[in-house]
C-alpha cells in the first residue's frame, strides 16, 4: 500500500489504484448491486426472488473482483 499525496481525501491507496480504476470499480459495483436490490423490491414470486438471489450472489462475485482490479 501507498500513502497518498496531499491531495487525496484517503489514507491508504491501494498500489494500482487510479481515479479511473477507482471510479470505473464504483460504477461497476453500483449497477451489481442495484441491479439485486432492485428486482427484490419491485418484482415479487419464486422465479423472480430466485433470480435476485443468483444475482446477488454475483453482485458479490464481483465486488470482490474488484478488488483485484484495483491491487493490480
Amino acid at each position: 500500500m501507498t500513502v497518498p499525496s496531499g491531495d487525496a481525501h484517503v489514507l491508504y491507496v491501494p498500489t494500482g489504484a487510479t481515479a479511473a480504476r477507482i471510479a470505473f470499480c464504483g460504477a461497476v459495483v453500483a449497477v451489481a448491486c442495484g441491479t439485486p436490490a432492485i428486482r427484490a423490491l419491485a418484482l415479487r414470486g419464486t422465479a423472480a426472488d430466485r433470480l435476485a438471489y443468483q444475482l446477488l450472489i454475483v453482485a458479490y462475485v464481483v465486488v470482490m473482483s474488484t478488488g483485484v482490479v484495483l491491487w493490480s
